[in-house]
């Protein structure tokens, strides 16, 4: 698996697409046990605050999928350097497919990226993320933490199979 960040920081057109096309279809299987297998294998860390509304929202989306999911908390309150967060990254990308690291400084969350052997989320599950207004895209009366849920679970996809 290669490492990127470009839904951690924008998503192409293609990207966003695919991840409506994915949360479409999730939404109208029925087979929750097909579903439950996608990500059957994968490894997310959570390196932020596992008890944030975003947090809960990633963690139960990606288990959902049959991801693995470890809450190892907001590390970077440890780390002072830009040096130091590239050897962190290093070490904890070989451990996880994808890591969310949501409220991380800029400064740290970049070298953290850089260096990170795994795909590196920035807040995938937060309101503010880029991805988060195509939970609007969705349609047939699914409620709004669902169709958050769905869009979540297309990037998941869309990132990690």
């Amino acid at each position: 698996m290669t490492p990127t960040s470009t839904i951690a920081s924008r998503p192409s057109s293609a990207q966003c697409e695919d991840i409506l096309a994915r949360a479409r279809s999730l939404a109208r299987r029925s087979d929750l046990a097909v579903t439950g297998r996608s990500l059957r294998g994968r490894r997310i860390g959570m390196l932020c605050r596992p008890d944030t509304e975003s947090a809960v929202l990633l963690r139960d989306a990606a288990e959902a999928l049959g991801a693995k999911v470890a809450a190892v908390g907001p590390m970077w309150e440890g780390i002072d350097d830009e040096g130091e967060a590239r050897r962190t990254a290093s070490v904890i990308g070989r451990f996880y497919d994808a890591v969310e690291c949501e409220g991380m400084p800029a400064h740290l969350s970049e070298a953290f990226r850089g260096s990170c052997p795994a795909i590196v989320f920035e807040g995938l599950a937060s309101g503010d993320h880029p991805i988060a207004r195509l939970a609007d895209r969705l349609n047939g009366g699914i409620p709004l933490r669902e169709r958050q849920r769905l869009v979540v679970q297309g990037a998941l996809l869309t990132m990690l199979c």
